[in-house]
C-alpha cells in the first residue's frame, strides 16, 4: 500500500487486520516473549541478540527489529491478546507476522502527503528512536535519587506516595534485577530484611503495576487513530508490571524490564509534577544537584564556581545566572531548566505544536543572556567582568532531544524572543550558546575540565562541527581519548550507596 494516498478507510481496515491477528496471541505468553526481546537490548544482558535466517543468511534480528519497536508491540499486545489465545512470539514466523503488521499500520496512520510533512514527522519519530536508546546508567540513577531526596522534594513525594525515596530506590532496583532473569516477580516478596515494611512494599507495587484489563482501559484512553498513533503514551511506562492471572495477581509480568528502572526513578516525576508545591522545591533541587557536579568536577584552584546572588537594577532585585563557571581561558554562564517537553510537543509533527513546546527553551535562552548582560555591567556580585570569552548553556534536567524540526524552530523562537525583548542578536554570534541536558553535560564535564572551558567551547563552535547540538559529539570528534577515559566516571556513588543496606550490590549489574 502507498501511506501517502492513504484513505481513513484505509487506515482502519489495516488497524482491524493488526487486531484480528494479535487476538489470536496468548497474553501471558506473549508478555513473555515481549521481555524475552527487550532483555536482548540491554547492555548488560545475558541475552544475546537473536539471530534469524534469511535468504540463506543468518542476520542479526535487530536488522529488522528497533528496540522502539518493542514498547508498541507491547502496547498492542495488551490491547488485543487474548488469554487463551494459541499463538506467541517466541519463533520468528509469528513474531515477523505481528511485526509487518505493526509496519503497515504506522504507514497507514502517517498520511504523508508531501515533502514538508515527511521532515515534520522526523520529530515524533526522533524523540521514541533515541530516548529508547537512551540508557539508565549509574549516573542517571544517582541524580535522579539526589533529586528526589532533597528535602522539599522528598515531603511531596511521601505526601503524594506515601513512600520514602530511599524504599523506591532499595525496592525498585531489587524488582529491576529480578527482571533481568524472569518476565514474572512475587509482589509478596517481603522486604523486611532491608528495613522495609510489608504495607510499604505493597504500596509500592500497587503504585507500578495494574491489571491486564485496568492497563486495557488506560491504553484504549490514550489511543490515538492519526498520524500519530505510534508514538501513543504507554501507560506501561507509570505501570510497569502486569497482573495477569486471575486468583493471583500478586504475580506479576513486565515485559518492558528497562520501564522499571524509569518508573522508580526519574518517572516519580509525574507523581509530583501536577502538584501544589512541586515548581519551587523540584527546581532548586535541580539548581542545587548541578552546583555539587560544579564543585566536584571543576575543582580550584584551577576553576572558580559561583551560585547565583540576589542583587537590585533600580527597584527591581533580581537573581542572576544560576552557576558561573571560570578559568584562565573563558566563563561558562549556566541556567537550570528542569521543567520537560509537554507531551503534545513529544508526539506532534504540527509545526505549531512543536514551536509551542520549544518556546520555553527559547525563553530561557533571552533569560540567560539578559542574565549576562546584567553581570558584563557589572551589576550583580557573582561575577566580575574579565574580558574572557563567555559561552552560556542553558541546561535541562531531562533530554529534550533536539534534532531536525525541534531545533530548526527553536532557533526560530530565540530570534523571535531577542527581538521582542530588544537584545543585541550580535551577541549569538559574539557569546553562542548551547542547550543540553544534565545527563549528557555530565558525560562532557571531566573532557572540559581536563582541557580547559575556551578549548572545549572553541571547538564545540568550530565552522566544521558548529551546527553540532550535543556536547559529546564534540568531545569524541575532538577530544576522544579523554572523553572515552573520562565520561563514565561515577558520580557521587557514596550517596547512592547510602540508599542500600551494608553488603548490598548497588551497581546497575547486580541491581
Amino acid at each position: 500500500m502507498d501511506h501517502t494516498q492513504a484513505t481513513p478507510t484505509d487506515k482502519f481496515r489495516v488497524y482491524r487486520e493488526f487486531q484480528s491477528l494479535l487476538s489470536q496471541y496468548n497474553l501471558q505468553q506473549s508478555l513473555e516473549d515481549l521481555w524475552w526481546y527487550s532483555r536482548m537490548f540491554e547492555p548488560s544482558s545475558t541475552v544475546p541478540i537473536a539471530k534469524i535466517s534469511v535468504d540463506g543468511q543468518v542476520i542479526p534480528i535487530s536488522t529488522y527489529l528497533g528496540e522502539w519497536d518493542i514498547p508498541v508491540i507491547a502496547r498492542e499486545v495488551v490491547l488485543y491478546a487474548s488469554k487463551t489465545g494459541t499463538k506467541r512470539l517466541n519463533t520468528w514466523l509469528d513474531f515477523s507476522g505481528v511485526l509487518e503488521k505493526l509496519r503497515e499500520v504506522s504507514a497507514a496512520m502517517a498520511a504523508i502527503s508531501n515533502a514538508e510533512d515527511a521532515y515534520n514527522s522526523l520529530h515524533p519519530t526522533i524523540q521514541q528512536q533515541l530516548k529508547r536508546q537512551g540508557r539508565h546508567s549509574i549516573n542517571d540513577l544517582v541524580r535522579a535519587y539526589k533529586i528526589f531526596s532533597a528535602s522539599g522534594v522528598e515531603k511531596l513525594l511521601i505526601r503524594e506516595t506515601g513512600i520514602p525515596m530511599k524504599v523506591w530506590t532499595l525496592v525498585g532496583f531489587a524488582i529491576a534485577g529480578a527482571m533481568q532473569k524472569d518476565a514474572g516477580i512475587n509482589a509478596g516478596k517481603d522486604y523486611t530484611p532491608f528495613g522495609v515494611s510489608k504495607e510499604i512494599s505493597r504500596a509500592l507495587f500497587t503504585r507500578i503495576s495494574r491489571t491486564a484489563e485496568e492497563l486495557r482501559e488506560l491504553t484504549a484512553r490514550e489511543q490515538l487513530q492519526d498520524e500519530r498513533w505510534q508514538y501513543t503514551p504507554n501507560p506501561m511506562l507509570s505501570y510497569p508490571l502486569v497482573s495477569v492471572l486471575p486468583g493471583e495477581p500478586h504475580l506479576l509480568h513486565c515485559p518492558l524490564p528497562n520501564y522499571v528502572l524509569e518508573r522508580v526513578s526519574s518517572g516519580l516525576y509525574y507523581d509530583i509534577a501536577m502538584k501544589p508545591g512541586f515548581e519551587k522545591p523540584f527546581g532548586a533541587a535541580f539548581e542545587n544537584y548541578v552546583g555539587e557536579l560544579l564543585h566536584l568536577v571543576f575543582q580550584t584552584p584551577r576553576f572558580t564556581v559561583a551560585e547565583e546572588q540576589p542583587y537590585r537594577v533600580g527597584k527591581n532585585q533580581k537573581h542572576g545566572v544560576d552557576w558561573v563557571v571560570v578559568d584562565e581561558e573563558a566563563n561558562l554562564f549556566l541556567e537550570c531548566k528542569a521543567k520537560r517537553m509537554s507531551k503534545e510537543g513529544r508526539l506532534s509533527s504540527d509545526p505549531d505544536i512543536l514551536r509551542s513546546a520549544v518556546d520555553v527553551l527559547a525563553q530561557g535562552v533571552v533569560k540567560l543572556y539578559k542574565n549576562i548582560e546584567d553581570a558584563r555591567q557589572g551589576r550583580t556580585p557573582q561575577w566580575k567582568p574579565n574580558n574572557r570569552p563567555i559561552y552560556p548553556v542553558l541546561l535541562t534536567l531531562e533530554d529534550w532531544i533536539l534534532a531536525g524540526p525541534a531545533d530548526d524552530l527553536l532557533r526560530k523562537a530565540v530570534a523571535q524572543r531577542f527581538s521582542e525583548a530588544n537584545l543585541n542578536p550580535a551577541w549569538l554570534t559574539e557569546m553562542p550558546y548551547s542547550i543540553e541536558s544534565c545527563g549528557q553535560f555530565e558525560l562532557v564535564s571531566s573532557t572540559i575540565a581536563e582541557v580547559g572551558i575556551g578549548t572545549f567551547f572553541k571547538a564545540r563552535f568550530d565552522g566544521e562541527t558548529a551546527k553540532w547540538r550535543r556536547l559529546n559529539d564534540v568531545a569524541h570528534h575532538y577530544f576522544k581519548e579523554i572523553y572515552k577515559r573520562t565520561a563514565n566516571r561515577e558520580l557521587f556513588f557514596n550517596d547512592w550507596a547510602n540508599a542500600f543496606p551494608p553488603g548490598t550490590f548497588v551497581n546497575p549489574s547486580h541491581p
